[in-house]
């Protein structure tokens, strides 16, 4: 055979085989961890904790300062209530921002400008009853729906924040989620294409039926991405498991019976969200950096029957506080594999369980967040990062599950997502045209080109020189 056409026949499999592998290559490496957003919720905490923060250390992309409130006046205005709710501010005219919240945001944004990847968001709403009520008697007007987005984006652009996250506990029906679309839609026509509009929305089924699927496919094309409340899935006064990734069905009973609230398990709560129609890619994974505690317990059992009710004295702690009973001996700490979670429970000199605690550590964080990357859930969300421990144990576990990417992508960029004020301001800002969604959101979950990954074609091209220079010296040799 002639020398030419060997050298050609070989040199063009390699070429094929490189070809070959150099995408699976490139692709193995940008899907190895999808988490690329760490998104953490604050609620009162004070300006030097804030200045604190760790924001690269534990792979921070978002905070959201929680909360701002939706005044009760229904007419689309804002408003700030202090904690200790004997004290409620309202907006006089388009929002009215307290001292305290004010240099909460002013250290929050001084954060943004150490870390330019940073987006700072304001949460409005939460899960106060007061809230509840005052969200639905303003989703009964349109134009306080379009005056209410315009508040959302004076105040977006007076203290240069990103975006906002939409907390409403939660639409009764579907007259009110209907209207809750509109609410994230108007935002989006007032925000802009860039700014971050996200929702905490919880994932049980009496939440998700309440949407048509025209209704959640506009909702999603309206925000960035869902923050999922996988959590709170335990009852105080229950021995159950707060945030359990699959959930324990007693003998004799029928999965229905036991979750009478339509979800069971944050594998069941994901799996409501996605039959909307949602991309996993556009779903933040929610974290309970909380717990519940049941103490002085009564009713002599000595093995832990779940989903009973207990007997005793129930809370609901952030994890600071479950911390210290970890270094209490008299508290054992126990593993459920089914669960994949930890609880800790008190004995008396009986045998019988007179305390019984449920919570996250690292090692459930490690298991709901390996579940996310499987499916490709885009990141992790907290509530609330005030409420680790002062040596941000559980935060430090969910950052080093984060991928490099999320900062990286980022880092050294100045962010222009924030909503910019605009000339000659009208009481009601025009919208702004908005790109053009798609049904399937892109996998980038940045809204950035795909970042050129040389490795594998350097390999490629190595290997193919490799085989020309083997075959070089083989034909000299025959010569």
């Amino acid at each position: 055979m002639n020398k030419n056409r060997i050298i050609t026949i070989i040199l063009t499999v390699a070429l094929l085989v490189s070809a070959i592998i150099t995408p699976m290559m490139a692709t193995a490496d940008v899907t190895e961890n999808t988490l690329v957003r760490n998104v953490v919720y604050i609620y009162n905490m004070s300006v030097d904790e804030i200045k604190n923060i760790d924001v690269e250390g534990l792979k921070l992309t978002h905070i959201n300062y929680s909360f701002v409130y939706v005044s009760e006046d229904y007419e689309g205005n804002l408003g700030y209530i202090t904690t200790d709710k004997g004290q409620t501010d309202l907006f006089n005219s388009s929002y009215y921002m307290g001292y305290k919240a004010k240099q909460q945001l002013k250290a929050l944004v001084e954060l943004k400008d150490k870390y330019p990847w940073l987006s700072i968001c304001v949460s409005i709403g939460g899960g106060d009853m007061e809230q509840k009520a005052a969200f639905a008697k303003l989703a009964t007007d349109e134009v306080a729906i379009e005056r209410f987005a315009a508040n959302v984006r004076k105040l977006l652009v007076d203290y240069k924040l990103d975006g906002v996250d939409l907390d409403w506990e939660v639409p009764e029906d579907r007259k009110e989620m209907k209207a809750y679309v509109k609410m994230a839609q108007a935002l989006r026509a007032q925000l802009g294409p860039d700014a971050v509009i996200t929702s905490a929305v919880p994932c049980d089924t009496t939440f998700t039926e309440l949407f048509t699927k025209a209704m959640a496919r506009d909702f999603n094309e309206a925000l960035s991405f869902w923050n999922i409340m996988t959590y709170d899935l335990g009852n105080v006064g229950k021995w159950e498991f707060i945030a359990p990734l699959d959930f324990i069905v007693q003998e004799g009973e029928t999965y229905a019976e036991h979750i009478k609230l339509g979800w069971g398990s944050v594998r069941d709560g994901i799996k409501n969200i996605a039959d909307l129609g949602v991309p996993y890619e556009n779903m933040v994974i929610g974290l309970a950096y909380f717990g519940l505690v049941n103490t002085d317990i009564t009713s002599g059992h000595t093995e832990i029957p779940h989903g009973q009710y207990v007997d005793g004295n129930g809370t609901k702690p952030y994890y600071e506080t479950i911390a210290e009973y970890l270094k209490d001996p008299t508290w054992v700490r126990l593993w459920n594999d089914v669960a994949q979670c930890p609880y800790l429970i008190q004995k008396n000199s009986q045998g019988q369980i007179t305390g019984y605690i449920t919570y996250d550590d690292a090692d459930a964080i490690k298991a709901k967040l390996d579940f996310a990357k499987e499916l490709g859930i885009s990141g992790a969300m907290c509530w609330t990062l005030n409420g680790d421990d002062d040596n941000y144990t559980l935060a430090k576990a969910t950052a080093s599950h984060i991928s490099d990417a999320a900062l990286e992508q980022e880092r050294g960029k100045i962010s222009e997502s924030a909503p910019t004020p605009t000339p000659e301001a009208t009481a009601t800002p025009e919208p702004q045209a908005t790109a053009e969604p798609t049904a399937t959101p892109s996998a980038n979950t940045n809204n950035e080109p795909a970042k050129f990954n040389a490795l594998p074609l350097i390999i490629g091209g190595v290997t193919v020189v490799a085989i020309a220079v083997v075959l070089v010296v083989v034909l000299k040799k025959k010569k």
